[in-house]
């Protein structure tokens, strides 16, 4: 006796316009093809992000050295200025002793505060902007902390103006440490161009 079949068994998969539609295997083929999508998206995104942080720098031309152009310094003492090959001067007075405010931020407890006053002085043929001053700093054989106290005039940086050509520019610059008669400033008047000036005892 011969078992009836079923109408659905070894039929063939129903059909509609433009191919061949398997109704189990319909959600698992489209789970894989919203996976391979969403793989070569990703893949693209990070394509994308590799790309701009290979790319180089604005005014930096492609294959060029990280250094060149860059203007050489070396080591100053402090009260003595500094000039790079274009002109541009760089003079830090000897460090002085200094209360910071209520409100000031970077003080440390049991270490010296002293306060420099830079003066760079322009003499480029290029307008110069103090905020991209930067520097860091060491005392007694130790990284000293920038103190930041604005209600005494004291930034991190230079003013945010420009500076013209055969213009001045001074400001206040402040540093817990830890031996307040051993100071060493390491000066970077701008983001580029400008290799680190020493300022103090080697």
């Amino acid at each position: 006796m011969t078992t009836p079949r079923s109408r659905t068994e070894g039929s063939l998969p129903r059909t509609e316009p433009g191919g061949t539609v398997d109704d189990a295997a319909g959600p698992s083929r489209r789970r894989r093809v919203w996976a391979v999508l969403g793989l070569v998206v990703a893949l693209v995104a990070v394509g994308v992000v590799v790309r701009s942080a290979l790319a180089p720098a604005p005014g930096l031309a492609t294959g060029s050295a990280p250094s060149a152009g860059v203007l050489d310094a070396g080591h100053t003492a402090f009260g003595a200025a500094f000039t790079y090959g274009d002109g541009l001067s760089v003079e830090v007075d000897e460090p002085e002793r200094f209360t910071p405010s209520e409100t000031a931020a970077g003080a440390g407890d049991g270490l010296a505060t002293v306060v420099v006053e830079v003066a760079v002085t322009n003499g480029t043929e290029k307008t110069y902007r103090a905020s991209t001053f930067a520097v860091t700093a060491s005392s007694g054989g130790a990284e000293s902390e920038q103190v930041w106290d604005p209600a005494q005039g004291v930034e991190l940086s230079g003013p945010a103006y420009a500076v013209p050509p055969g213009g001045t520019v001074r400001f206040r610059l402040a540093f817990a440490v830890q031996q307040a008669d051993d100071l060493r400033l390491t000066v970077l008047p701008a983001i580029y161009g400008y290799a680190p000036l020493v300022v103090g005892t080697i």
